[in-house]
């Protein structure tokens, strides 16, 4: 039997760090990530992969996620460990794709898109009116990111997730829904179709044409902007564009398309 103790037995009061509780995901498969605390300084506080030597964010942090227990153990040494929240990785490496709910538009939006096919799975809550499910991918599948509809995000390939039990800039608590937290519930229900439909491609498959667009398009956000540019410039880059051409498409759409730039 496990000696690591479910999230959902945790201390629910803040009296516990978050990353305190990042050996029950390590055991599940999914790779973690210490972020930035509530109270830190910046756009999207609480949201971000962070440095727990330095306090800044990171900008390589898909590499830097911890996998195994060693891992961890170093990173819970660090001082800053007990005000970080906690992030578990989503895509091929965890299995997981997330379906990010935003209040009143974002429920109309996912009724939508599913059809109403939304088979029981993980769900917590984020911040009131607010929630997200996880679902399990098939084998060797991805799906990028992407925003499919008004405050309805999908946490695919490249994506965290914050993760229960972090602390919302607003004080309110990532809580697991009744139930619906993996030690109660068992794994993750299969991704529906309408999910995978939305762009499922083999893992390794080159990056389609309609996510450039979409990410040239609909620009990024804090947390995203860093990874998002260097995927774009290399992008540029491998199609020959010259250096300095990429640099000012770049820097123009930092200023037009970042939020903020």
């Amino acid at each position: 039997m496990s000696s690591i103790t479910p999230l959902h037995e945790h201390r629910q009061d803040g009296g516990q760090a978050p990353l305190d509780t990042a050996a029950a995901y390590l055991e599940l498969g999914i790779p973690v990530l210490p972020l930035c605390g509530p109270a830190h300084r910046c756009p999207s506080p609480g949201k971000v992969p962070v440095d727990l030597r330095t306090g800044r964010h990171l900008t390589d942090w898909q590499a830097r996620a911890v996998r195994t227990l060693d891992e961890l153990d170093a990173l819970l040494r660090q001082p800053l460990a007990q005000r970080a929240n906690i992030g578990g990785l989503m895509g091929a490496e965890s299995g997981l794709v997330g379906v990010d709910v935003d209040g009143p538009e974002g429920e109309v939006g996912l009724q939508e898109l599913s059809g109403g096919d939304l088979p029981n799975t993980w769900e917590y809550h984020t911040s009131p009116g607010r929630r997200r499910l996880i679902y399990r991918l098939p084998a060797g599948i991805t799906i990028p990111s992407s925003t499919p509809r008004p405050k309805l995000d999908i946490l695919g390939e490249r994506k965290q997730a914050v993760l229960p039990p972090s602390l919302h800039p607003s004080g309110h608590r990532y809580a697991w829904a009744p139930g619906r937290d993996p030690w109660t519930f068992g794994p993750a229900a299969p991704a529906p179709e309408w999910l995978l439909r939305l762009s499922a491609r083999p893992a390794g498959e080159r990056t389609p044409p309609e996510e450039w667009r979409r990410l040239v398009a609909e620009g990024a956000v804090a947390g995203e902007r860093n990874n998002a540019l260097t995927r774009l410039v290399g992008h540029l880059l491998r199609r020959r564009v010259d250096p300095y051409v990429a640099l000012e498409l770049a820097l123009c759409w930092n200023v037009s398309r970042c939020r903020p730039p």
